[in-house]
């Protein structure tokens, strides 16, 4: 099923629609034509969190997708906290680029959308992949080699940044550095 409706604020025309991946459904919008962009939100937003970038790229020839992500908005909502893992909402996405007739996509994600984008983007999946205000890997045990120093050096921003708190908060209190 498909509709048609205006972006409220830009007045960009959308295509609505639903793709059944697996046992989830996602409700997504598209806008142009031309190579597969597939913008994917943060939390704990849905697509009108890219509103504002759908005719841009579609105006600069780009088939423009966002969709909600499973649990959010009109997509599927599962139960259980385990149905939330992010291979498998990347699976989500690997399975509406092929829904939308495409082997591959150009990969955007913000927030928690960047971390989707960085697990969707395999190689054959992902052409480009772009994201922002999301850790490129996550800091555990399981993790392999090539997340290691990645893991370390967060680690040490973050020691960093605590100590830096620290100080700052004792000169806050009229206190001299040492």
């Amino acid at each position: 099923m498909t509709t048609t409706s205006l972006l409220p604020d830009v007045g960009t025309e959308l295509r609505e629609g639903y793709a059944e991946v697996g046992d989830q459904s996602l409700h997504y919008v598209e806008a142009g034509d031309g190579p597969l962009v597939v913008l994917l939100h943060g939390f704990p937003e849905f697509w009108f969190g890219w509103r504002l970038q759908i005719e841009p790229l579609a105006a600069a020839g780009f088939r423009v997708v966002v969709p909600d992500t499973r649990g959010y908005n009109l997509s599927s909502k599962p139960e259980g906290f385990e149905d939330y893992a992010v291979d498998l909402l990347a699976a989500d996405i690997r399975g509406l680029i092929g829904e939308l007739g495409s082997e591959s996509a150009l990969l955007v994600g913000h927030d928690w959308g960047g971390s989707i984008a960085w697990t969707t983007g395999s190689p054959g999946t992902s052409s480009s992949l772009l994201y922002r205000d999301c850790p490129r890997t996550w800091c555990t045990p399981e993790t392999g080699t090539s997340s290691d120093t990645s893991c370390r050096t967060r680690t040490r921003l973050t020691r960093r940044r605590k100590s830096n708190a620290t100080s700052r908060r004792g000169r806050s209190q009229g206190q001299r550095p040492e």
